[in-house]
C-alpha cells in the first residue's frame, strides 16, 4: 500500500468564500432539486488546519432523482462515485488524496485533542 504524504494548510479565511461560491453554482444548476447546503469538513472549522479541500453537503427532495443530477453537476466537474452503496457523492475533479483518511486523521489528533481540553476546560 502507498504511503501518501498529508499536507495541511494554515486555516484560510478564503474557504467560506470558495464554499459560498461553489454552493451559487451548484444552486444555479439545479436548485429546484435541493432542499439544503452546508460546508461540512474540516475547512469547515474555524482555527483548524486543514488539507485545501471544500466539502459540502446537501439534501435533495427525492433521492430517485439523483441520476438526473450528474449531467448538470458534471458541467462543474463534479463527478459521481458510483461503487459506494446507499449513499450519493460526488467529487469535484480526482482527489490526490484518494487513501489517506487514517493519515490525515492521525495529523489532525493533536489539534482535536487540544479543543476536547479546551472544551472540558470551559465546561468545569
Amino acid at each position: 500500500m502507498m504511503n501518501p504524504e498529508i499536507y495541511l494548510s494554515e486555516p484560510n479565511p478564503q474557504w467560506q468564500n470558495q464554499f459560498a461560491y461553489q454552493k451559487k453554482r451548484i444552486i444555479n444548476a439545479i436548485g429546484k432539486e435541493i432542499i439544503g447546503i452546508e460546508h461540512i469538513g474540516s475547512t469547515s472549522i474555524p482555527r483548524l488546519m486543514a488539507k485545501p479541500i471544500i466539502d459540502l453537503m446537501f439534501g435533495i427532495k427525492d433521492v430517485d432523482d439523483v441520476a438526473k443530477l450528474i449531467a448538470p453537476l458534471a458541467e462543474f466537474e463534479y463527478v459521481p462515485k458510483l461503487e459506494l452503496v446507499g449513499r450519493y457523492f460526488f467529487r469535484k475533479g480526482e482527489s490526490k488524496y484518494a487513501f489517506d483518511r487514517s493519515i490525515y486523521t492521525l495529523k489532525k489528533e493533536p489539534f482535536i485533542k487540544e479543543i476536547i481540553e479546551k472544551a472540558k476546560n470551559v465546561l468545569s
